[in-house]
């Protein structure tokens, strides 16, 4: 390969990682439709053909976005399962779920926004999306659970992780609780919100095992 290939290929590479940056910094700000092609362009400091022939259209480019903030995360909990699994034969529920929520801090700001931005766009957009970034990861971790905890349903275990996933991004969007009481917040350290996470889904992910939900069910359309 010539020294020019290699610098087009170098430069190439550049134009991508330029216009992700941008596209993950508004994208994650200002949400799907708001953050037009143009401002990711000016942003990025390209010309709008250029940034059309790398993505191709918007849509792509948003997934693009999204699996480049996800995929670092998502090996990082693969990671984890694969070390406590290699050294614990039997890991424990509460290992398992602390393998998948603290994966630590990946890329920066916008890049947790950006894994909270999708979840609130339309099922239209965010489905598939989420369906390809996340799915092998999550059927990992569901087997793993579901290892330990044979007394729940499948079925009532993919709901309860779905759970799981809410209450995380929860935590990502709002870093400490609403203040609900003139004490509230007073001891309230990094740390609180993880531990308080793993309590809280490790709780749930083993309250009792399947439950009948037509009763539920009825309530929760009254609320709808």
């Amino acid at each position: 390969m010539s020294d020019s290939s290699r610098s087009l290929r170098a430069d190439s590479r550049q134009t991508q990682e330029d216009i992700l940056a941008a596209s993950v910094e508004l994208f994650s700000q200002k949400g799907f439709a708001p953050a037009s092609m143009r401002l990711i362009a000016a942003k990025a400091g390209v010309n709008l053909a250029l940034l059309n022939y790398h993505f191709g259209s918007k849509l792509n480019l948003f997934e693009a976005s999204f699996l480049h903030c996800a995929a670092p995360i998502n090996a990082e909990r693969i990671r984890l399962l694969d070390e406590l699994e290699s050294n614990v034969a039997d890991p424990t529920l509460e290992q398992i779920v602390i393998a998948f929520v603290d994966v630590g801090a990946v890329g920066d700001a916008n890049w947790s926004r950006m894994i909270a931005r999708v979840f609130v766009e339309s099922d239209e957009i965010s489905q598939p999306i989420l369906e390809r970034a996340f799915r092998p990861t999550l059927q990992r971790f569901k087997t793993a659970l579901q290892r330990v905890l044979p007394e729940v349903e499948e079925e009532t275990l993919e709901m309860r992780f779905h759970f799981l996933v809410g209450s995380m991004l929860h935590l990502i969007r709002f870093s400490s609780p609403l203040k609900l009481s003139e004490n509230g917040r007073k001891n309230w350290g990094p740390n609180n919100g993880l531990d308080e996470l793993v309590n809280f889904v490790v709780g749930g992910l083993r309250a009792g095992g399947s439950h009948p939900f037509s009763d539920r069910r009825v309530a929760y359309r009254r609320l709808s």
